[in-house]
């Protein structure tokens, strides 16, 4: 810790972005077992600087003009199906920040909900650094693979099938959960997990995997409660990140010990989705190209035994592999979005619930579930790779027109659907609200979020040039069914964006307060957004 880390940045060449989803690594590179290590981390942390000119762990606060991308027109699409069409590229014009529109009444008997920081305030682009993707390929090869890409420009790119392509992308971000002022944000940066502190717009600290062939594609974030076992310095609990990718091994790290102190193994090939149980702290689920889902109790932070366990299996046979997944706020539905646009839906009863809530029993073996019904990919639902899937109704408003809807997207669509798992049908899905997204040119692996606070939603997700889309789902969003039987597509209620952001965004993450907004993408790059109170 005594060193000085200096990094070093790089201009932001533009290049056609990557159209393909995660790519794993050959069969004949990765272990077959993978073995528990003592020493699987080497850990960095970044010496803080008041200095706007050194680029030790952060890169100086650029041009912090807001730019906000005048919304579309509500324009009716002629069908719902998926068709590939030849678009040309968007003309982005830039306008002055607006007003914020007046709060529509909604049609419900009860009083309208607030509505967030996200659809009033002005946001602008406060920190804008890089990643660490540089370091998996060298320097050299970096700046070689880079400038292919950017001589492809304006061509169509073929599906790059090798490791290095995965090097490029910062595949995921995600907000720690706990008091605001203090939480991190945890970025996937190919063999690296990077802790962020947006407020700063520095990095605190690296964890670096050995293994040339792991590249991160997921991370998620819990709090453990402090046992009488345990010793630690936060009264909330104890902060745990947990992050997967290429080798389908789970790893769990104590940030406040800066330790790596736990394995989860199991699935045989990688793993794209990590997700924990809001109401279960230490339920974990994990979606992998193996075509299954798994359930984990990661246990307790202690580190001289292992009381960790896999709960339960969910196989996703005859379908592609799981790519997304969402639960139900009581922990009976979990639905999955597949990687040829499958849909899956599996019920949790109580019993079983029950039975993994009890403490461990060695030799218990995971629960196998059985699949309650698969939605099939075709016109009525998605095409392609499904990017995401989020169960509303996470808030606990059971008031809310759409609690219990599911919203899902897939790299085959032009808009986001919100269907009813419970009262659609295989050819025909309960749709009551469609967005409208631009073509994303097949490009997979753009996820969105949502945020449910104070009964109001709003989706979140970034695009292939670069721009934010901030979707309102209100109550009185309903999607009307146009003579031709299609659904009209409603669009966002804003679209942030910036000269400097024109790459595709690949994840996006928001603090409690909906306040400050981390979007990564596949240059290699972190942009970090502040609303202006």
């Amino acid at each position: 810790m005594g060193s000085e880390i200096r990094m070093k940045f790089w201009d932001n060449d533009t290049r056609k972005t990557s159209a393909s989803e995660p790519k794993a690594a050959p069969a004949s590179n990765r272990p077959k077992v993978q073995q528990r290590k003592k020493s699987f981390w080497n850990y960095i942390g970044f010496e803080k600087t008041d200095d706007p000119s050194s680029n030790n762990g952060t890169k100086p606060v650029i041009d912090t003009q807001r730019f906000i991308l005048t919304p579309e027109p509500d324009t009716p699409r002629p069908s719902r199906k998926r068709q590939k069409t030849d678009q040309p590229s968007r003309q982005r014009s830039f306008s002055p920040a607006p007003t914020a529109s007046p709060v529509t009444v909604a049609k419900q008997p009860r009083p309208s909900a607030p509505l967030l920081p996200l659809l009033q305030l002005e946001y602008k682009l406060c920190h804008y650094i890089q990643g660490f993707s540089h370091e998996s390929l060298g320097h050299r090869r970096y700046e070689k693979r880079r400038q292919a890409r950017s001589n492809a420009k304006g061509r169509k790119k073929k599906d790059d099938s090798d490791d290095e392509d995965n090097c490029l992308n910062l595949w995921g971000c995600a907000y720690e959960t706990g008091p605001e002022e203090s939480a991190q944000v945890a970025i996937c940066s190919a063999h690296s997990l990077l802790l962020l502190d947006p407020q700063q717009g520095r990095y605190t600290m690296k964890y670096t995997h050995p293994e040339e062939h792991e590249c991160f594609f997921t991370s998620a974030w819990t709090r453990l409660p402090i046992t009488s076992t345990e010793a630690s310095s936060s009264t909330s609990g104890t902060s745990i990140l947990a992050a997967a990718g290429n080798l389908g091994s789970i790893k769990l790290l104590d940030t406040s010990t800066s330790q790596c102190y736990r394995y989860l193994l199991g699935h045989e090939k990688s793993i794209l989705k990590l997700a924990f149980v809001k109401q279960e702290p230490r339920w974990l689920f994990s979606a992998s190209a193996d075509k299954t889902i798994r359930l984990w109790d990661i246990g307790t932070t202690a580190v001289d035994v292992d009381d960790s366990r896999c709960l339960a299996i969910f196989p996703c046979n005859n379908a592609g592999f799981p790519t997304s997944l969402t639960v139900s706020p009581d922990l009976s539905l979990l639905v999955v979005g597949t990687s040829k646009g499958d849909l899956m839906q599996f019920e949790i009863e109580e019993e079983h619930r029950e039975k993994w809530k009890q403490a461990k029993v060695d030799g218990d073996e995971p629960t196998v579930m059985k699949l309650k019904v698969k939605f099939p990919h075709s016109e009525e639902y998605h095409f392609g790779y499904v990017d995401g899937i989020h169960l509303l109704g996470q808030d606990g408003d059971t008031d809310h027109p759409l609690d219990g809807y599911a919203v899902s997207r897939s790299s085959g669509d032009q808009e986001f659907i919100a269907w009813r798992p419970d009262t659609s049908t295989k050819k025909d899905a309960d749709i009551r609200v469609c967005l409208s997204f631009p073509n994303p040119n097949e490009a997979s692996g753009i996820r969105f979020t949502v945020v449910e606070k104070d009964g109001c939603k709003v989706l979140i997700s970034g695009d292939e040039d670069g721009d934010l889309r901030l979707y309102h789902l209100g109550e009185d969003k309903v999607s009307k069914t146009l003579k031709d039987g299609s659904k009209e597509q409603l669009a966002p209620e804003r679209v942030l964006c910036h000269e400097s952001s024109n790459h595709l965004i690949r994840d996006i993450c928001v603090s409690e307060s909906t306040k400050t907004i981390v979007a990564v993408n596949s240059d290699n790059s972190v942009f970090v957004w502040s609303a202006d109170d």
